[in-house]
């Protein structure tokens, strides 16, 4: 089976025969494929959480200032109901210079001049949290930084997060990308 998460439907035949000839890697790889989606609890409570993050763009035309960006920046989840905020922090020139989003989508979209860096941080609902690699603790934050991309109509990266249920979460500082986890990106499609 494909590590890739996609929209794609298996080919039931060749899935069977896979099934068949290897019971035991099959059934392992569908384990971890559920656990990944977010469709069953993996080792030690964790669940799977994609997370893609990323800008739509386009050029404003007929505006005084030829140089006008229209862009999106978004956050996708896999699990939105484990999601209580994600905090947006933009160039300290917008006005406001952060944005809180509270339900999906999780988007901003703003007019501007150039790109920058900006930071989201994916705060969970009470009583989840993230799991990172080596670390005990499970903060209920995560930061992304995502830098903006003019170039064609924008682009998005992947993330592979996990989560847990948690004891008692207090927010602890320590966020960021869960050791091992890459960011991939891709074009998106136009507004």
């Amino acid at each position: 089976m494909c590590r890739t998460p996609t929209t794609a439907s298996p080919d039931t035949t060749l899935a069977a025969q896979l099934e068949a000839r290897y019971p035991v890697t099959y059934a392992e790889r569908k384990v971890e494929e559920e656990v990944e989606r977010g469709m069953r609890t993996g080792a030690g409570g964790a669940e799977g959480v994609m997370i893609l993050i990323g800008n739509r763009h386009r050029m404003e035309r007929g505006t005084e200032d030829a140089n006008q960006h229209d862009w999106t920046f978004f956050v996708r989840l896999s699990r939105p109901e484990l999601i209580d905020k994600i905090e947006v922090y933009l160039h300290p020139t917008f006005r406001p210079p952060s944005v809180t989003l509270r339900q999906p989508p999780f988007e901003v979209r703003r007019l501007g001049w150039g790109t920058f860096e900006l930071q989201a941080t994916i705060w969970l609902k009470e009583g989840w949290g993230w799991v990172q690699e080596g670390r005990r603790e499970c903060p209920r934050e995560l930061k992304l930084d995502w830098e903006l991309d003019f170039e064609g109509r924008g682009r998005q990266g992947r993330v592979r997060g996990r989560v847990r249920k948690v004891e008692s979460s207090g927010g602890q500082e320590g966020g960021g990308v869960p050791e091992g986890r890459v960011l991939r990106s891709r074009s998106v499609a136009p507004l």
